[in-house]
């Protein structure tokens, strides 16, 4: 029996890592969709140099690298909303074959985790955020 609850926590704690991989990826949102705009910029300043394109055809590549943005966007929120599925899912099995002592301990583990790892993601934030200053 301790053995069964220690590979459960251990999966837990697995699928904790790759859970808040979810949240950690929604409050990089805006950071992530402003990077992907001026990466477009880039791109199309780069091709209208680079082919020499006329501003008619820059106008045309912009908006063709705009749809381009959005379509990878609308695919990386659908595999982001399967890959939360799938966590939910596992999660919901686990806690159906734990005891009520051990769903309460599980259930435990699972915010600390959490918070642990919010923690974390902010203070990665303000490292970023230290970082961008100092350029």
């Amino acid at each position: 029996m301790k053995r069964a609850l220690s590979m459960a926590i251990a999966c837990v704690f697995a699928m904790q890592v790759y859970g808040l991989s979810f949240a950690m990826d929604d409050k990089m949102e805006c950071k992530s969709d402003k990077k992907m705009m001026e990466e477009q910029a880039k791109h199309l300043e780069k091709m209208t140099k680079d082919l020499n394109l006329t501003p008619d055809q820059k106008s045309k590549v912009e908006v063709i690298l705009k749809e381009k943005g959005d379509k990878m966007k609308a695919e990386m929120q659908k595999m982001q909303d399967d890959k939360k599925a799938i966590k939910d899912e596992a999660d919901q099995k686990i806690k159906d074959i734990l005891t009520p002592e051990q769903l309460q301990k599980f259930d435990k583990i699972q915010a600390e985790h959490k918070a642990k790892m919010e923690k974390k993601m902010k203070k990665g934030d303000k490292d970023k955020d230290k970082g961008a200053e100092v350029k």
